[in-house]
């Protein structure tokens, strides 16, 4: 068995595209396996694939971050109007 030191864009796609947050890594190692044998490619060695996928947790997490920054900043600064607003819409869509 032959394992691939870099990684194939399609197979970054297919890391990315994963669910990292629930998947272990050698479930994504795995599954990077078996896309590189259907688009005849190296397998990805273990390695790379944990590189990608720790690379991938922490931009995800990063990413909620500045998302929850965002809107706690928007609730800081919205007025009482615009608040009272936002409720009443909550409860036209719990209707």
């Amino acid at each position: 068995m032959k394992f691939s030191p870099l990684l194939h864009d399609r197979l970054v796609h297919v890391v990315r595209r994963a669910d990292v947050e629930r998947m272990s890594i050698a479930d994504v190692w795995r599954l990077a396996g078996v896309e590189a044998g259907r688009l005849g490619l190296c397998r990805p060695g273990y390695h790379s694939i944990l590189a990608l996928v720790l690379e991938e947790r922490e931009r995800r997490r990063a990413r909620r971050e500045a998302i929850l920054d965002a809107v706690d900043e928007l609730w800081a600064y919205m007025s009482p109007d615009i608040s009272g607003l936002m409720e009443r819409l909550g409860d036209t869509r719990r209707r």
